[in-house]
């Protein structure tokens, strides 16, 4: 009975010890195709890959001049967000690659803001192969006990950085350029500093409590003001998809009334 028992023990030892090497050759078979430029998870809008190895522009005669237009409007309106509005006034359709039934296939629908954001911030448009922005490294913690935690590179500083691998819609230098511009819009909360990002930490009572009365999300939080970081709640509505926004309010007023609230109901305590 205990040689049996020792013997199960064994194989599912080995058996853990298998898969792990399995897992660890198949990573760096990932890890050798793509040094090669030949690993792709998922084929950007406006490209093919006929042979399995190399990129090349879609033959679709509408696929190549709807794409080049985004950079275009992206250039004249520098903005990513104005861009979107000006595709959902027009009524553009932009190419997507969606996976139906197993199989990729491409589809034309409106834009949403992420997606616009994707193809403006994505170096393969530029003729750049890139992997591995995100890396995972073990830190020690104040415990002492290690996690892991995932940091994301530049794209220069990528595992994998093949300039001039394929046939590209921008230029490399138009690509930093709108990669710049990109960066600096988001810092509109600090115009007269572009080394200072929008808060991300502030002092709103209500951060991340509130919800939308109509369509029941979480209010945004976002701070301004040249006296001083003063909050707004905002519901995103249909923002992301072209809209407007939601509901809006000050939260100085809301977080007064708070504080009112809860000193009157914890001054009988005192």
């Amino acid at each position: 009975m205990l040689d049996a028992q020792l013997s199960l023990g064994m194989k599912g030892t080995l058996s853990v010890v298998e898969l792990r090497v399995l897992k660890a050759r198949l990573w760096q078979g990932q890890e050798h195709k793509a040094q090669r430029g030949e690993l792709y998870k998922l084929i950007a809008p406006g490209y093919i890959c006929a042979d399995g190895k190399s990129l090349g522009k879609d033959p679709n005669v509408r696929v190549q001049p709807t794409m080049e237009l985004v950079f275009e409007k992206f250039r004249e309106l520098w903005s990513v967000r104005q861009v979107l509005q000006w595709l959902h006034e027009e009524h553009l359709e932009l190419p997507v690659n969606k996976s139906v039934g197993g199989k990729t296939q491409l589809v034309w629908q409106l834009p949403t803001y992420t997606f616009v954001k994707y193809i403006l911030k994505n170096p393969v448009y530029a003729g750049v192969y890139v992997h591995g922005q995100r890396q995972r490294t073990l830190v020690l913690d104040d415990d002492p006990s290690l996690r892991k935690k995932t940091m994301h590179h530049h794209d220069d500083q990528a595992r994998v950085f093949i300039p001039n691998h394929h046939e590209p819609y921008i230029s490399w230098e138009m690509y930093e350029q709108h990669q710049r511009m990109i960066a600096a819009n988001a810092h509109r909360m600090a115009p007269r500093d572009d080394a200072v990002a929008s808060v991300r930490q502030g002092h709103g009572l209500l951060t991340g409590l509130l919800r939308c009365g109509r369509c029941g999300r979480k209010l945004h939080v976002r701070y301004w003001g040249t006296s001083g970081p003063a909050a707004r709640s905002l519901c995103k509505g249909d923002f992301s998809a072209g809209g407007a926004y939601g509901i809006g309010f000050g939260g100085a007023t809301v977080d007064k009334k708070l504080s009112e609230q809860v000193l009157e109901a914890i001054s009988p305590l005192t």
